[in-house]
């Protein structure tokens, strides 16, 4: 027979046994509940849609620039050359063409106009040789930032002439397209005779090139007045002694803007074009 001593203890164990089983309960309802009131993390954002790039035409720009040479009468000097090197940079100058060039490789004493110029300018060049005497050569140039990937010099045959006029082509790579730059020097005065040849050239120009934009340079006559009109637009401008310039019809150059710039070797005429990129196959 227990006693009352026992008795009690067993009963107080009994109910710390009890008390510790309804902790460990509460506990794991508590630990539940934690868990329900807990907020979800956030669901990872969508992944950006894909740019879809628009297949649109873009314009670029293209700054070309003529001198004529031949309208000088005084040997051109290293400081003319640093002149219009600062003045071409200012221009922001991409293409310039130069007509009544002359150049005496021979004679160390004179100044290569074209080795010289197109080293400070850190441009391209391309000589297109008109006629050699005793050491001197004339001709026309282009001197371009862009890559000059072809060039062909074509004689006007048939001009009443002494001085062999030519045009010197060049294919320029305006990285959005190839644009062909003309440089010519033709007779003065022109004479009635020359016109339809020279004419003709233009048109022969025109047909050769015809998937690409031209720009011709020189002195020119109006388009008018060799009746070109229908291939070729030109400045608006009064020339006198400063280069004229063609460039092709259509929406493929548009003009922006036009102005002739004195600089030490002459009027210089400086034309900026909108080049329309060329579409894709």
């Amino acid at each position: 027979m227990l006693s009352n001593n026992s008795l009690s203890m067993k009963n107080y164990l009994l109910i710390l046994f009890a008390a510790a089983v309804m902790m460990m309960i509460a506990g794991c309802s508590s630990t539940k509940e934690v868990k329900k009131d807990e907020v979800p993390p956030p669901a990872p954002a969508p992944p950006a849609p894909p740019v879809v790039k628009k297949d649109i035409d873009t314009v670029f720009t293209v700054r070309i620039a003529s001198i004529n040479l031949a309208q000088l009468s005084r040997r051109i000097e290293i400081s003319d050359l640093d002149d219009l090197n600062a003045q071409i940079r200012k221009e922001k100058i991409d293409i310039l063409a130069l007509q009544g060039v002359s150049r005496y490789p021979k004679v160390a004493t004179r100044i290569d106009v074209l080795d010289s110029l197109s080293a400070r300018c850190d441009m391209r060049q391309i000589f297109g040789e008109t006629i050699e005497i005793s050491g001197r050569q004339n001709g026309n140039a282009v001197l371009s930032t862009y890559p000059i990937r072809l060039n062909e010099n074509s004689r006007y045959d048939g001009l009443k002439s002494r001085n062999f006029e030519a045009a010197l082509q060049t294919v320029v790579d305006c990285g959005v397209r190839d644009v062909i730059v003309v440089s010519t020097g033709l007779p003065e005065p022109l004479t009635a005779e020359d016109k339809p040849t020279i004419a003709n050239k233009m048109s022969a120009f025109g047909i050769q090139y015809m998937n690409e934009p031209m720009i011709i340079t020189g002195n020119l006559p109006s388009p008018e007045e060799l009746r070109a009109t229908p291939q070729y637009n030109t400045l608006k401008l009064n020339f006198d002694k400063a280069p004229r310039i063609w460039y092709t019809v259509g929406n493929v150059l548009k003009l922006r803007n036009q102005r002739i710039a004195t600089t030490p070797l002459g009027a210089m005429t400086v034309a900026e074009f909108e080049l329309l990129r060329k579409p894709g196959p």
